[in-house]
């Protein structure tokens, strides 16, 4: 057997190995790690479509909650709560929702599939 043929035999086994070991500690794939991401989600352009052209997104806080909309009604400046699933959907169609994978990172947000 020569050398490429043992090292291709060699990972092979590794990865069942490793495969084998991993189920029997019961460790399986989630949800969360089979994600497939369709894009990122854009708050400026979500905003902008649902209030007026005028609206900006601002953020108020340091989580990736603190977004909001601006938006000025009737001379008075008010700020509204984003539907982050919401613009998901609206930007890219479908069955798409949105992901944050860390609360701590406003920037931290993408649209997934499922």
């Amino acid at each position: 057997m020569n050398r490429i043929s043992r090292s291709v035999l060699a990972v092979g086994v590794g990865f069942i190995g490793a495969t084998a070991v991993f189920r029997a500690a019961g460790v399986e794939p989630t949800g969360e790690d089979a994600l497939v991401v369709v894009g990122q989600v854009d708050i400026f352009a979500y905003c902008r479509s649902q209030y007026s052209y005028t609206s900006n997104a601002i953020l108020v806080g340091a989580s990736a909650y603190s977004w909001r909309c601006s938006d000025r009604r009737n001379g008075l400046f008010q700020l509204v709560e984003l539907d982050f699933d919401h613009a998901c959907r609206e930007r890219f169609g479908g069955v798409v929702r949105a992901n944050n994978w860390d609360e701590t990172d406003p920037n931290a947000w993408e649209c997934v599939e499922g």
